[in-house]
């Protein structure tokens, strides 16, 4: 009758490994307010910039893979790990543009509360880029369709519903 409970602290090492699991990402989902405080408390671990360079960069690379990332499309998703799946700071206009592109942009609101999001090395170790020709060549295929591909041109045109399409141009 002596059973006894196995106890662990919740710490923001234990937070960041049980949000690297995929499954939890859909419950996540449309939880703006508790993704915060869940990236506040993640960031809580990271160490003063006293510490050095390399002590910050492997705190950064810790956040990989966690799914704490706010996107402009109102989802949630990992911070990237590679260069292939890296994101970029949010554009106005060219959300505008490419609303469909939403989900490859951080919301602009994150780099507002949690500062660390402007710096130099959390950037880079995290793969959070600005919006430059090398992202859109990596990204703009899973907007724009395949067939298009080689094409001279693509026309975007807007209704009075503000309903964007693109075109090919002939």
């Amino acid at each position: 009758a002596g059973h006894r409970l196995r106890t662990e602290a919740v710490t923001p090492a234990l937070v960041q490994t049980l949000l690297k699991r995929r499954e939890l990402v859909s419950k996540l989902q449309g939880k703006q307010q508790t993704v915060l405080a869940l990236l506040d408390f993640a960031l809580s671990a990271v160490p003063a910039a006293s510490d050095g360079e390399f002590n910050l960069r492997r705190a950064y690379k810790s956040l990989a893979g966690c799914c704490l990332l706010l996107m402009c499309d109102s989802t949630v998703r990992a911070f990237p790990s590679t260069e292939a799946s890296r994101v970029a700071s949010a554009s106005m206009p060219i959300l505008a543009l490419l609303p469909d592109m939403a989900k490859f942009f951080i919301h602009p609101n994150l780099a507002t509360k949690f500062p660390i999001m402007n710096d130099p090395v959390f950037r880079n170790v995290l793969h959070i880029t600005e919006p430059n020709a090398a992202f859109f060549a990596d990204h703009i295929h899973r907007i724009i369709p395949p067939a298009w591909k080689r094409c001279g041109a693509v026309m975007w045109t807007s209704n009075k519903a503000g309903d964007k399409t693109f075109t090919q141009a002939s």
